[in-house]
């Protein structure tokens, strides 16, 4: 299923995010509500109710 971005915000997902920015980081997977859409040169980025902030390929789900 594709994912049409710009997600509106308050949309529900789950993403994929590195547990840190250092070499050898684990993927975890974060749930949360849209709070912030950021469209900027490298592309659109949603910031998320847990505090992380994603970027649109890394959304792997939309939760109804």
């Amino acid at each position: 299923m594709e994912i049409a971005h710009p997600l509106a915000v308050g949309t529900k997902v789950i993403a994929q995010r590195k547990s840190c920015a250092c070499r050898g980081a684990k993927t975890l997977l974060v749930e949360g509500s849209i709070l912030k859409v950021i469209t900027n040169h490298s592309g659109t980025w949603y910031y998320l109710s847990v505090g992380s902030t994603v970027k649109s390929d890394t959304i792997t789900s939309v939760i109804s």
